[in-house]
């Protein structure tokens, strides 16, 4: 090592180590009324964030948790979240944030890998952890996290995380230590084997937040984050911790988001910007989509309607029937998929004969026969219940199927064959826009009617109707599976819903658990490994 000059330090100077109780102090003292904002069920300001976390470090140690001791968190990217990233490691123990997108066997390997001893856990992810608590040898306690009344729970909770809090001291003496000690831990997703642990040390976070400040702020002509924008991470926390923007935003103080675009708020977005956009395209000279096809072009706007309209109304329906055979007949994923590749399979074979069609009796009039055969299909997909055959479920989706292979060419000729050659580029992505914006309506008006009527509740046969009869699946030696021999009669329909978890997909802090889920996020838990499927690793 090089000799150089070396600053003395002055007499009883302290040595600052750097700790992530640090990055608390700036957001709290520069914007105090600032708001962190978790959905439409909480907001408080910078004071109160400062205060919850000292609550929270004092309920931590009344729970026993002790300096080296490593912490679980299975949330949301919600408030609690927030609080645990500084809470947990400025009493100088671990925060393990656990990647809830893991299978069962994962999450236990994890968990057990980290040594936790104290697992603050959501309602929604209860299921999966009252399946592996016995195999959990390290963990001490658990701490139950609810949005709304909490439910009931095997695991040995010491309380409700609100509760808890609300009955916590309101200041607490954080220690100093040695900068080098760890903070938080995940693990990325094991693409060669087990999930490695990704351990930082309090140094190491304050460093990179330090640096990715100026990275984000630094620049006047291209800054990402400063201290008056609004900030909705999108990244979950346990992924490599939110890339650390939220210590970033918090040292800033900016205005925190967290779940906050619900669907019906997202499509209101969306539709905002849509209405811009146009808006706009009709004043540019060049634009990339000319609107002014929609009124000067009367059969173009009508056809393009039209192709709006018919793909608004089916596409949402193949969500639908994936939920319904699953969750209500009991197939598989796999026979489940074979039995829906029947609408496909028969638009293969009638969309040349739609085209033929059309060049006999015009394009207009085939595609209004597909319109109409689209509407029986949906008619008949109205009527299905628990007791439906899977003969009936297989005709509509070739009644579905045959509409849409009789409109969709068709539908496609009238609309180029309206414009001149020159514009037939622009005509394209116009109807290639109408389509994708009725696609993504069919997905939003069937998801929300289906919530509408049954809550956020995995859905299952006692929620649909009686149990019906279910397909006779024949396999072949050697696991081979042929197409499904779809017999009504047989056995019951298996109650599905009493052994498959209802862990919905992490969503994002702000988004939503649904992808799906209920608040952006997918519903992800249905079995995998002891208990998980459905779910896509990710670090």
């Amino acid at each position: 090592m090089v000799k150089t000059k070396i600053i003395q330090s002055a007499q009883g100077a302290h040595a600052y180590p750097l700790l992530i109780k640090s990055l608390l102090l700036s957001g709290g003292r520069s914007h105090p009324e600032r708001e962190i904002v978790y959905a439409d069920k909480l907001r408080y300001d910078y004071r109160t964030l400062k205060q919850r976390i000292h609550r929270l470090a004092n309920m931590l140690t009344a729970a026993g948790v002790m300096p080296g001791d490593t912490v679980a968190l299975l949330d949301w990217d919600s408030h609690r979240a927030l609080e645990c990233f500084f809470a947990v490691p400025m009493i100088g123990a671990v925060l393990h944030t656990v990647n809830v997108r893991f299978s069962a066997d994962q999450i236990a390997y994890t968990m057990n890998h980290a040594e936790d001893n104290l697992v603050l856990v959501h309602d929604d992810f209860l299921p999966v952890v009252e399946s592996l608590a016995e195999t959990l040898t390290t963990v001490r306690g658990y701490i139950q996290l609810s949005d709304e009344e909490s439910k009931a729970t095997s695991l040995p909770v010491l309380g409700e995380y609100e509760t808890l809090l609300a009955a916590a001291g309101e200041l607490f003496d954080f220690p100093d230590f040695d900068e080098n000690s760890i903070a938080t831990l995940f693990y990325t997703t094991g693409t060669t084997g087990n999930p490695k642990g990704v351990y930082f040390s309090h140094r190491q976070l304050v460093l990179h937040t330090l640096n990715e400040l100026g990275l984000l702020a630094a620049h006047e002509g291209q800054s990402l984050l400063r201290s008056n924008d609004v900030y909705m991470p999108i990244t979950p926390m346990f992924h490599v911790h939110a890339w650390g923007v939220p210590y970033v935003a918090t040292m800033l103080g900016v205005v925190v988001l967290g779940e906050t675009l619900g669907p019906v708020s997202a499509l209101g977005v969306l539709v905002v910007f849509l209405g811009l956009f146009l808006w706009e395209e009709r004043r540019s000279h060049h634009p990339i989509l000319d609107v002014a096809f929609l009124v000067k072009n009367k059969a173009f706007a009508l056809s393009t309607l039209a192709s709006f309209i018919n793909y608004s109304s089916i596409f949402g329906v193949t969500f639908y029937f994936s939920l319904y055979l699953q969750g209500v007949h009991g197939l598989t994923l796999l026979e489940t998929g074979l039995l829906l590749s029947a609408q496909p399979a028969v638009q293969v074979f009638i969309s040349p004969l739609g085209g033929r069609m059309a060049d006999r009796h015009g394009a207009d009039i085939i595609a209004t026969i597909g319109i109409a055969v689209c509407g029986v299909g949906l008619l008949l997909a109205s009527s299905l219940d628990g007791a439906s055959s899977l003969w009936v479920v297989t005709l509509v989706q070739l009644v579905i199927g045959s509409g849409i292979a009789l409109f969709a060419s068709p539908n496609t000729s009238a609309i180029m064959t309206s414009v001149d050659e020159a514009h037939m580029g622009q005509a394209s992505g116009l109807v290639g826009t109408a389509r994708t914006l009725g696609t993504l309506s069919s997905m939003v008006i069937i998801s929300l009617t289906m919530n509408a009527y049954l809550g956020d509740e995995a859905l299952g046969p006692a929620r649909v109707g009686a149990a019906g009869p279910r397909s006779k699946i024949r396999r072949v030696a050697g696991g081979k599976i042929v197409l499904p021999l779809l017999r009504p009669g047989g056995a019951e329909l298996p109650q599905v819903a009493a052994d498959r978890r209802d862990v919905r997909g992490v969503g994002v802090f702000g988004q939503g658990r649904g992808a799906e889920g209920g608040r952006g996020g997918v519903d992800l838990q249905r079995g995998a490994g002891a208990a998980v499927p459905g779910v896509v690793p990710n670090e």
